[in-house]
């Protein structure tokens, strides 16, 4: 399979409460920030109508899926 550059670590779909399903990408960044390229793929996953976060811990993880469950 060809790699894509700047792809994010986990790609998953999520159902909001109101019952919506959204694609969500996540990059996992403990020490470094964010490549030219990551970024690229980032606004195109937004241009598509995906949600696209940048997660330090799993305490963030944990409290941006809550909100996006909550308000999308």
């Amino acid at each position: 399979f060809p790699v894509t550059i700047g792809i994010a670590d986990v790609s998953a779909i999520i159902r909001t409460k109101k019952g919506t399903v959204i694609p969500w990408r996540i990059e996992i960044k403990m020490k470094d920030s964010q490549k030219k390229h990551q970024k690229k793929y980032e606004q195109s996953v937004i241009n598509a109508g995906g949600q696209y976060s940048i997660v330090h811990s799993f305490e963030e993880f944990t409290a941006i899926y809550n909100h996006l469950i909550e308000t999308l």
